[in-house]
C-alpha cells in the first residue's frame, strides 16, 4: 500500500495586512480545515469589536479600521467555541 504524504501548511493561519494598519486591513485566513468557523476581534480587555460568522477556509475579510482606536487588538479564529488561531493587529494613526 502507498502511504500519502503528510500535508505542509495544515496548522490553521491568520494573514493580516497591513499590519500595523491605518484605515483598512486585509486578513487572510489559510490552514487546512473543514467547517465553518468565526473570526473575532477583540480588544485587549477581551472585549468583542467585531465579529464575522459562517467564514470558510481559504477566505479573506476586509475590515475598515476607521472606528478602531489607535492600539493593540488580538484577532481569533474559532470553531465550536476553541480558538484555533491568535495573531495582534495593530491599529496606528
Amino acid at each position: 500500500l502507498k502511504t500519502s504524504q503528510p500535508l505542509k501548511n495544515i496548522s490553521p493561519r491568520l494573514l493580516i495586512k497591513p499590519n500595523p494598519a491605518s484605515n483598512q486591513t486585509e486578513i487572510k485566513i489559510s490552514g487546512v480545515e473543514y467547517g465553518q468557523f468565526s473570526l473575532t476581534i477583540t480588544d485587549i480587555h477581551s472585549r468583542e469589536l467585531f465579529v464575522k460568522n459562517n467564514l470558510s477556509f481559504n477566505e479573506t475579510v476586509y475590515l475598515q479600521t476607521n472606528d478602531f482606536v489607535q492600539g493593540v487588538y488580538y484577532v481569533k479564529k474559532k470553531k465550536n467555541k476553541s480558538h484555533l488561531c491568535r495573531e495582534k493587529l495593530i491599529i496606528i494613526r
